[in-house]
C-alpha cells in the first residue's frame, strides 16, 4: 500500500520522516554476487554450486526474505541437508520452487505435524491473537490441555506463533505474520 497516500502505512511513514532523529535508507534488491554470500552465510559458510546459487538468484529476484524463504523450504524438504562436513545438496533442486512468499508459507505448513496442522487452521479461525484458553476451548472435544499445550509450544519453536504477553508462558499468543494466518 505504499502508493496509496491514505493508507496507514503512508501516515506512519510521513510521521516517522518528520522525526528529527529518523533516517531513511532505501535498499534495493542484492546483486547475485550479494545473494550467493547471504545463502553462504544463511548455511553457515557452505557455499553454493554455481548453478544453485544463480537459481537462488533468479527465484528471488535479490529479495533477501526470499533467499532465506527458498533456502528453508530446501532445508524443510531435504533437499539441503546439513551433514558432518556441513551443509550439502543432497539431491536435485527441484525445478518448481516456491516463488511467491505465499506459496513459502503455505509450503512451511504443509510440512507441519497434522495435528498441528489442525491446531493453526482452527487458530487462523480464532483470530490474528487470542488467549490459549479461547483455543483449547475451541479444540477441547478433540485434544486434551497437555496435547493443546505441546503443540501451541511446537508452533512457537516453528515461527508460525509467538507469545505475546508481558511474560514467558504466557497465555496471549498471535500468529507470526498476517501471510501465515
Amino acid at each position: 500500500e505504499e502508493g496509496n497516500e491514505t493508507s496507514p502505512y503512508a501516515a506512519f511513514r510521513q510521521q516517522l520522516g518528520e522525526h528529527p532523529s529518523a533516517t531513511v535508507a532505501e535498499l534495493g534488491p542484492l546483486d547475485e554476487a550479494q545473494t550467493t554470500e547471504l545463502a553462504t552465510q544463511l548455511l553457515d559458510g557452505y557455499h553454493p554450486p554455481l548453478d544453485f546459487a544463480e537459481k537462488i538468484f533468479a527465484l528471488s529476484k535479490g529479495n533477501p526474505l526470499f533467499v532465506e524463504g527458498v533456502l528453508r523450504h530446501l532445508v524443510d524438504t531435504s533437499v539441503l541437508e546439513q551433514g558432518e562436513e556441513g551443509w550439502g545438496l543432497a539431491r536435485d533442486v527441484p525445478g518448481d520452487l516456491p516463488l511467491t512468499l505465499e506459496t513459502l508459507v503455505r509450503g512451511q505448513l504443509k510440512i507441519l505435524d497434522p495435528e498441528l496442522a489442525k491446531l493453526i487452521e482452527r487458530a487462523a479461525v480464532v483470530g490474528p491473537n487470542f488467549e490459549f484458553n479461547v483455543l483449547q476451548a475451541s479444540l477441547a472435544d478433540e485434544q486434551s490441555e497437555a496435547e493443546t499445550l505441546e503443540f501451541v509450544e511446537e508452533a512457537v519453536t516453528a515461527n508460525v506463533l509467538r507469545e505475546t504477553g508481558a511474560e514467558a508462558g504466557s497465555a496471549d499468543l498471535e500468529f507470526s505474520s498476517k501471510t501465515v494466518q
